[in-house]
């Protein structure tokens, strides 16, 4: 199973669409 992969890949959509809605607040978490 690639859950692992799957909740990565999910959670850099959110963090994309964070990023979206609040342009210039990066959270530390983005940070690979």
């Amino acid at each position: 199973m690639d859950t692992e992969r799957e909740v990565r890949a999910a959670f850099q959509d959110v963090l994309q669409m964070f990023n979206q809605v609040h342009p210039g607040h990066t959270p530390a978490l983005t940070k690979n």
